[in-house]
C-alpha cells in the first residue's frame, strides 16, 4: 500500500502517465525484462560489443590480415594463423582472398575468396575464421575492417548491465510537431564526421508542468523514432555523452510514448572501437531522468 502511494505521488509530481490497469502494468514489466535481456546480449553475447578486437581503416590497395605482428591488420595470436588473407580495396569495393591453406566460412559455407558488401545498407558480408568474425563497415568515405571474437575474455568478465528500477512515471506521452518534408538533424559521431539524418519533427512533452522537446530522427531498421539525448544524469549515473531511445510507431493521433525506462547507453560505453553518433546540443535536457540504463564505468 505504501509503495503504491509513493508511486502515485511520483507520477503526480513528474506529470507522467500511469498504466491504465494492472494487466498493462504486468505486460509492461515483462517487456522491460525482455529488453534488459536483449541489452545484455547486445553487449556480451557472442556477437556483442564486448567482443570487438579491432577496427582497422582500409587504405586503397592490399592489406594483409593475420596474427603476424608485421601484418597490416594484426589479429589475436591464438585466434588466427600468421597470415589469414588479404583485403583488396578499390574505391568502395573490397575483396578478401584467403591465404594458402586457410578457409573461412559464410553462413557455414567454406570460402577462399569473397566479394564483400559493407554495412552501408545494414546487411554486410560476415565471414568467420574460428571464433573470429569479420565485416567491412563504411563511415562516409572511410572503410574499415571490424573484427569480433566470440571467445573474447571480456564476455566471461562481464557482470551484467545495471538499470534504474522500473518506474511507470517515466512513460511520457509526446506530441510530434511534424517537420517539413526533407528536414534533417545534423549529427556528429565520435570520429568527428557529420551526418544529416532525416527527421520527422520534434517530440514535445511535459514533465512536472514544464515543457520539453527532443528532435527525433528516423532509423531504417525501426518503425518508430530514434532519439539521441543527454540529461542531468549524464556523467552522474548514466553514460556521460548521453543515451539513446527508440519509440514505437506513432498512435492514430500522431502521439508516441517516450518510455525512458528503455533509454540505453551507446556502444561506445563498452568499446573504444565503435563509431557512435552523439546527441545534438538541442537534445540536452535540463532534467534528471533516473530511468533506463545506468553506467558504472568501462567494462
Amino acid at each position: 500500500m505504501q509503495r503504491a502511494l509513493v508511486l502515485a505521488f511520483l507520477m503526480l509530481a513528474i506529470g507522467c502517465r500511469a498504466p491504465s490497469h494492472p494487466g498493462e502494468d504486468a505486460a509492461w514489466l515483462g517487456s522491460l525484462d525482455r529488453f534488459h535481456t536483449e541489452r545484455n546480449d547486445e553487449i556480451a553475447g557472442p556477437d556483442g560489443w564486448l567482443t570487438l578486437v579491432t577496427r582497422s581503416w582500409l587504405p586503397e590497395g592490399a592489406s594483409r590480415v593475420g596474427a603476424d605482428p608485421a601484418s597490416d591488420i594484426v589479429l589475436p595470436a591464438d585466434r588466427s594463423p600468421p597470415l589469414a588473407g588479404t583485403l583488396l580495396r578499390t574505391g568502395t569495393t573490397v575483396r578478401f582472398v584467403a591465404a594458402e591453406g586457410v578457409t573461412v566460412s559464410v553462413d557455414g559455407t567454406p570460402r577462399t575468396e569473397l566479394d564483400l558488401v559493407d554495412d552501408h545498407d545494414g546487411h554486410p558480408t560476415v565471414w568467420a575464421l574460428g571464433s573470429l568474425t569479420f565485416r567491412v563497415i563504411r563511415r562516409q568515405d572511410r572503410l574499415a575492417l571490424r573484427v569480433k571474437d566470440s571467445a573474447h575474455p571480456a564476455r566471461a568478465a562481464f557482470k551484467g548491465l545495471a538499470f534504474y528500477a522500473p518506474n511507470p512515471a517515466w512513460r511520457v506521452r509526446a506530441r510530434l510537431a511534424p517537420a517539413p518534408a526533407g528536414t534533417t538533424v545534423r549529427i556528429v559521431n565520435v570520429l568527428g564526421q557529420v551526418e544529416d539524418m532525416p527527421s520527422p519533427g520534434t517530440l514535445q512533452f511535459d514533465v512536472g508542468g514544464r515543457a520539453y522537446r527532443l528532435d527525433a530522427v528516423t532509423d531504417r531498421d525501426h518503425e518508430g523514432f530514434f532519439v539521441l539525448m543527454k540529461d542531468a544524469t549524464s556523467g552522474h549515473g548514466t553514460y556521460p555523452p548521453g543515451r539513446f531511445l527508440y519509440t514505437g510507431a506513432p498512435a492514430s493521433d500522431g502521439s508516441v510514448e517516450l518510455d525512458f525506462n528503455r533509454a540505453f547507453s551507446p556502444p561506445c560505453a563498452f568499446t573504444s572501437l565503435a563509431t557512435c553518433p552523439l546527441a545534438p546540443k538541442q537534445n540536452e535536457l535540463p532534467l534528471k531522468i533516473e530511468a533506463g540504463e545506468r553506467f558504472a564505468g568501462p567494462h
